[in-house]
């Protein structure tokens, strides 16, 4: 089911937060111009890291597994 045209919930909140921080996010989506996979992982690499336990652990992850981290990544080499 989409959300405001976004694969999912997930992806368009997470997709927000990069736009509201765009400047980092837009710098490093320029050195990985030719390899949207590689951004994808670097994005749910560095937005994945966390430190809670237990059951906020279990939720926060299944929501950041939701995330369509490749549409994200797309998003921001199109800008």
């Amino acid at each position: 089911m989409k959300y405001n045209g976004w694969t999912n919930y997930e992806t368009w909140i997470v997709a927000l937060w990069i736009d509201n921080d765009h400047q980092y996010w837009r710098e490093r989506a320029a050195k990985y111009k030719d390899r949207p996979g590689i951004l994808a992982d670097k994005l749910r690499e560095s937005l994945s890291e966390h430190e809670l336990e237990g059951m906020h652990a279990d939720l926060l992850n299944a929501a950041l597994n939701r995330v369509n981290w490749q549409e994200i990544a797309s998003h921001l080499l199109e800008d």
